[in-house]
């Protein structure tokens, strides 16, 4: 559990999101508005037993904005992760920190003659948002491969339906990526 009170920059706020693609439109944006100050409440939760990940966040957020009516914020999402090569998610436990799902053998060799599977994992983050008249629901299933612990494949499918105006539209995405970390 988190807490966090702020004042925005020069007495202005303005929140935006995308349904987790880049290139797309904001599906949330609530345009500046004056606030004097914020505060906000996050819960966080995750549950590791072996190869299994499940998870949860919530953010909750008050905005001192009396011209706007003060409005409320939150969403959050709910992780389930499978390492399907069977590693466990290890933790940092000074920073209690999850990390990413590290290879038990590497794909891409250090030394020659070293090469392994690597580490796969099964993802879905089913996530809400809710600004004041405008709720977004969206979920994208996702499979990582981890080449390395420095090298990650990464395919995800999402879908995310915007609620506004007594309409209801969505958007589908389908996005890949390679991670290198140096």
């Amino acid at each position: 559990m988190s807490g966090r009170y702020g004042k925005p920059n020069e007495g202005e706020l303005k929140l935006r999101s995308r349904p987790e693609a880049f290139p797309a439109d904001y599906f949330v944006d609530t345009g500046t508005f004056a606030c004097e100050d914020t505060k906000m409440l996050a819960l966080e939760a995750y549950y590791r037993p072996g190869p299994l990940l499940v998870g949860t966040e919530y953010f909750f957020q008050w905005a001192n904005a009396p011209e706007a009516g003060d409005p409320f914020f939150h969403g959050g999402e709910v992780v389930v992760s499978w390492l399907l090569t069977g590693e466990t998610r290890d933790v940092q436990h000074a920073r209690r920190l999850l990390q990413r799902g590290l290879p038990a053998q590497d794909r891409v060799p250090r030394r020659p003659r070293r090469l392994g599977g690597g580490a796969c994992a099964s993802l879905h983050r089913p996530r809400r948002r809710h600004a004041p008249g405008r709720p977004v629901l969206a979920g994208d299933p996702m499979l990582n491969w981890h080449l390395s612990d420095n090298v990650r494949l990464e395919a995800a499918y999402g879908y995310g339906q915007l609620d506004r105006f007594d309409l209801t539209g969505g958007t589908q995405f389908f996005q890949s990526r390679i991670q290198l970390t140096f």
